[in-house]
């Protein structure tokens, strides 16, 4: 193909505490080749790193006939700044790539400009610009997954504090005397509603009630999609599970509209697929919580892009 009918895409990766994601998207969001690896998070820095650097690698190697790639979004838990550098206390899923200067790594072999930000803000900023066409002004955004990303948007611009950090909604302290969360608090948001939260509280309930359908398997195998399957064959514990999580859900979101009144509230991320396992409790949460005065002011909603929030936000650093 002639190089100047070539078109214009970017690499977007996403590093998550579960999975490594990475895709080659065009500026309508086009996806033209996508691929996962675990992020198997106890691994150190550089074996980390490697399997970064050859997932940007095929990617480079199956679009460099047809597409010209002009640069590499990464999202990252934490706050990476302009080298890639996150700071320890900031991602605790994967600690191995804090503070490594992982943007030098990458730039070893190629000179494509590499672009960070954190993945809640990313998620969010993208949702603003391809999923609401930037007409949704004031928005909050949630991103389910292992942990709870999150970002703000108010009028039109993402909510950044000093040291350009802000909108860790996650870490809102629900209940003081509540679970401990990895950040190292008690009973925040993530503590009751994410991808480690509830298979452990499943777990805990399971020593109470050994009948439930979750109890044929091992430890290990209780997943939040296990226990989302088995709640829909019609296990109490499983549903029960969720409801309960599903509250705790709800009331965080309570208090996002009570503080920011925002127009929206956006819900995307792997977890957010079992919505109608807890829509109901998180939403009469949400109404028995919010403030009078802004009682029906915010829709809450679930992203088209689920999966591909990090994906679309890596894009729209560059778009």
């Amino acid at each position: 193909m002639n190089k100047l009918n070539k078109k214009k895409f970017i690499i977007a990766i996403d590093i998550g505490g579960t999975f490594i994601k990475g895709s080659v998207l065009d500026r309508s969001l086009k996806l033209y080749y996508k691929k996962t690896v675990k992020t198997l998070a106890r691994r150190n820095t550089l074996e980390i790193l490697k399997d970064i650097d050859l997932l940007i690698s095929e990617m480079e190697f199956q679009v460099k006939n047809t597409c010209d790639i002009f640069g590499i979004g990464i999202i990252t838990p934490g706050y990476p700044d302009e080298n890639g550098a996150i700071p320890l206390k900031s991602i605790p899923n994967v600690p191995a790539l804090s503070d490594y200067p992982i943007k030098k790594y990458l730039s070893k072999n190629r000179k494509l400009p590499i672009l960070f930000e954190n993945d809640g803000n990313a998620a969010t900023y993208g949702e603003y610009v391809f999923g609401q066409n930037k007409k949704c002004k004031n928005l909050v955004m949630l991103v389910l997954g292992t942990g709870v990303g999150s970002g703000v948007i108010v009028n039109g611009k993402i909510l950044k504090g000093k040291d350009n950090i802000s909108g860790e909604l996650s870490h809102i302290t629900l209940n003081p005397d509540g679970p401990e969360c990895c950040c190292g608090k008690k009973g925040c948001l993530e503590a009751y509603f994410s991808g480690k939260a509830i298979p452990r509280i499943a777990k805990e309930q399971l020593l109470k009630n050994r009948s439930s359908s979750l109890g044929k398997y091992n430890a290990d195998e209780i997943t939040p999609h296990l226990i989302e399957e088995e709640a829909l064959k019609g296990d109490t514990l499983s549903m029960n599970v969720y409801h309960y999580c599903g509250k705790w859900l709800g009331v965080a979101i309570s208090s996002y509209i009570n503080i920011f009144n925002p127009e929206k509230i956006i819900l995307s991320g792997g977890l957010s697929r079992g919505k109608n396992l807890f829509w109901e409790p998180m939403m009469e949460a949400v109404n028995k919580n919010t403030y009078p005065l802004y009682s029906g002011n915010a829709r809450v909603e679930v992203s088209k892009y689920i999966d591909n929030a990090g994906m679309v936000g890596a894009a729209s650093l560059f778009f």
